[in-house]
């Protein structure tokens, strides 16, 4: 599976930090509110927690990785690429997530 190359997970694998939230709000009482197996609660998720990559090179990974590391560098952060990738409207889109 691809990964992000900021912080190394998976496409498609939990984040640990967002998992643990999860786990939180259901243990501090979420009543009856859903199981834990309802993902609902997934359409509501930011998008700076959404996957995007480059239409160029095709390396990326979450959205709020990529504008981090954007702000910072002028090129791809993987390894021995040298694009200067270009992600349409993802700073307009996109809040980093705290």
């Amino acid at each position: 599976l691809p990964r992000c190359y900021v912080c190394l997970l998976s496409l498609g694998c939990l984040n640990p930090y967002l998992e643990l939230k999860r786990q939180r709000q259901q243990v501090a009482g979420a009543g009856g509110k859903g199981s834990a197996n309802d993902l609902s609660d997934l359409a509501n998720l930011p998008f700076a927690e959404w996957w995007s990559w480059c239409q160029k090179c095709k390396h990326g990974g979450h959205a709020h990785h990529l504008i981090q590391w954007f702000s910072e560098h002028d090129t791809c952060g993987v390894s021995g690429c040298n694009c200067q990738c270009q992600f349409d409207d993802l700073n307009s889109k996109c809040s980093p997530v705290g």
